[in-house]
């Protein structure tokens, strides 16, 4: 095993532009860093505010389940994953979407689903990924 790390450490000496990929990578990092700091922070926000919204939804066993909720940090940080890595995110906002998915049909916030997760695909997709290009790609014209 220690060989093959090794065959790929003197591929990476041989050849210039896979040893100017390496650097780069290593030379953002810190940016990284903090960029994934922010994507933290983010998912953070919306876990609560998942738990606040959509904690006492009903598990039907179809979109929400037990590791596929909002009703605790973990599990909404989990169903936040899952939606950012776009697995079928829009049927578990369907059924948020849905008045008579609720434990009490009369006081839920069906209302604000499709702005909750719409906002939460916009941001995290798009404006992350953007961010992390960015960085490496400033740093790789240094």
């Amino acid at each position: 095993r220690v060989y093959r790390v090794a065959r790929i450490a003197k591929l990476v000496k041989a050849n210039q532009g896979l040893k100017a990929l390496l650097l780069t990578l290593v030379k953002s990092l810190p940016s990284l860093f903090n960029v994934g700091s922010l994507l933290a922070l983010l998912f953070f926000i919306f876990a609560v505010m998942g738990m606040n919204l959509y904690g006492d939804a009903i598990q039907d066993g179809a979109n929400l389940r037990r590791y596929n909720n909002f009703e605790t940090f973990g599990t909404s940080m989990i169903t936040l994953f899952r939606c950012l890595t776009g697995e079928n995110w829009p049927l578990i906002m369907y059924q948020l979407a849905s008045p008579e998915n609720y434990k009490n049909p009369d006081a839920n916030n069906a209302d604000s689903a499709p702005a909750f997760f719409l906002i939460f695909a916009i941001m995290g997709n798009f404006m992350m990924l953007n961010l992390f290009i960015a960085v490496i790609l400033e740093n790789f014209s240094e």
